[in-house]
């Protein structure tokens, strides 16, 4: 909901408005890892996956490993599907989205960009099928080569956002529970 009027706010007047949104609560220990000292969070939104989800995971891993052993014999295959099972696992778990004055922070278990407020060009609030993606999660659309990020359970809510890197424009979808 903020983040929607935050960056809509901002692409129409060109004026921050970090006085107007400012979150008075400490910054958490994501901010602290991932964000400058000096940017001060204007608007947070997490997204957590149902707790059955980590069951399915937590039995999908054990699964892969006791058949890669039995298969293989050998400890690097196992050790490659544990990390696999583990990277999608915290990539599909949480998605953040910290927008400060400076930068929009997507982050979707430890992968996501961080896009520079300046470099964008709009953002407004869509509905989107998750078909289009082929699912959730970290999805690339080849029909329009936008990433979207985004969550079971987000109703097919999303913010669009255009920026321009390297001078080209590109097209990110963040999902929202608003």
């Amino acid at each position: 909901q903020y983040s929607h009027l935050f960056l809509e706010t901002q692409m129409t007047t060109q004026k921050p408005i970090q006085d107007e949104l400012l979150i008075a609560r400490p910054p958490d220990e994501y901010e602290r890892t991932f964000m400058g000292p000096d940017e001060h969070v204007l608007v947070r939104d997490k997204m957590s996956i149902h707790p059955a989800f980590h069951v399915f995971m937590a039995a999908a891993i054990i699964t892969g490993l006791v058949g890669v052993i039995a298969a293989s014999g050998s400890l690097i295959a196992p050790i490659a599907v544990l990390l696999f099972g583990l990277l999608v696992w915290s990539s599909a778990a949480t998605l953040r989205t910290t927008v400060s004055a400076e930068n929009l922070h997507i982050q979707s278990g430890v992968l996501g960009p961080t896009v520079p407020v300046e470099s964008i060009e709009s953002a407004k609030a869509i509905k989107y099928s998750f078909m289009k993606y082929g699912g959730w999660g970290i999805r690339y659309s080849v029909f329009d080569n936008s990433w979207c990020y985004n969550m079971i359970g987000d109703g097919g809510h999303a913010v669009e956002v255009l920026y321009r890197k390297n001078g080209k424009l590109k097209k990110l979808l963040v999902a929202s529970k608003a």
